[in-house]
């Protein structure tokens, strides 16, 4: 797993003062200096397939994109193909489904909630901006992207002990001469002595430019890691019927995201994945 490879990448992170990795307090750009509540991260930004945009125009929907570039209609619209049609698209479905992820584990009476998917993944260098940022976006523009405030993530930092963040960018969108890392960090919320004013904040290696950890791609290689980007939320709480949402969690999904804009792989509590989005149902 990377983040055991994480762990022992170095010697040099930690949570002291004095260390060389320090904590961040999450703010939107112009709010870094002093303390708040803010809530929340924004989602991954995808800027760079401008320059495909400008070529074949930009779509004016999330649903829109998925359908140019992953070749998905409305998921309620497959059924009223054709038996040949829907047996071929049901077989794209499948490959496209297991590059995102949902897996809720338990253990030791908690659980854990992870996010991963094999997408285009974040840079380094750019993850305090992008992943990590609150209250901040550069989504106005983009009406094929989905989140505009950047607190698309508010409710995962306040539900859970504290969240591991790990990104990869994909080869192919490496810029000119960028090395190919891993950036990771932990986000948590910081209750400080003598006021009721906490905050969430996340593991820095440098306070200057508040860039994250990074290791090597090629220690990602020899784990397995593949480009994209990986949420756990340890600890998670899904409140006093924590269990039963579990155990429902596939059919809860189902209600809150019947149609979703793409089909993801569902594991929970399960080694075997319940495909939310799929042609026939959580069989696949």
């Amino acid at each position: 797993m990377l983040p055991a490879a994480v762990a022992g990448a170095g010697r040099c992170f930690g949570w002291q003062p004095a260390a060389k990795v320090s904590m961040m307090i999450m703010r939107p750009p112009q709010h870094w200096q002093g303390r708040g509540s803010m809530w929340g991260s924004s989602e991954a930004v995808a800027s760079d397939v401008s320059a495909g945009f400008e070529r074949d125009g930009t779509p004016s929907t999330p649903r829109d994109a998925v359908l140019r570039y992953f070749g998905l209609p409305r998921l309620d619209e497959i059924p009223s193909m054709d038996p040949d049609e829907r047996r071929e698209m049901h077989q794209h479905i499948n490959a496209v489904r297991k590059k995102l992820a949902v897996h809720l584990a338990f253990e030791n009476r908690e659980f854990a909630f992870l996010v991963r998917d094999q997408g285009m993944g974040q840079p380094a260098d750019r993850v305090h901006s992008t992943l990590l940022s609150l209250g901040h976006t550069d989504k106005a523009d983009k009406p094929y992207l989905i989140g505009v405030f950047g607190q698309g993530g508010s409710a995962t930092f306040a539900a859970s002990y504290y969240s591991v963040v790990i990104t990869r960018r994909a080869p192919d969108l490496l810029r000119r001469g960028e090395p190919d890392r891993v950036a990771w960090s932990i986000v948590r919320e910081i209750k400080p002595k003598g006021t009721r004013d906490s905050y969430y904040a996340y593991l820095a290696q440098s306070e200057k430019d508040r860039s994250v950890p990074s290791i090597d791609g090629r220690i990602a290689d020899d784990v397995g890691f593949e480009p994209g980007s990986h949420f756990c939320h340890i600890k998670y709480d899904l409140g006093r019927s924590g269990q039963s949402v579990a155990r429902r969690l596939y059919q809860s999904l189902n209600h809150v995201l019947f149609n979703p804009v793409l089909p993801y792989d569902l594991y929970a509590l399960k080694t075997k994945p319940e495909a939310v989005g799929s042609v026939n149902g959580p069989s696949r």
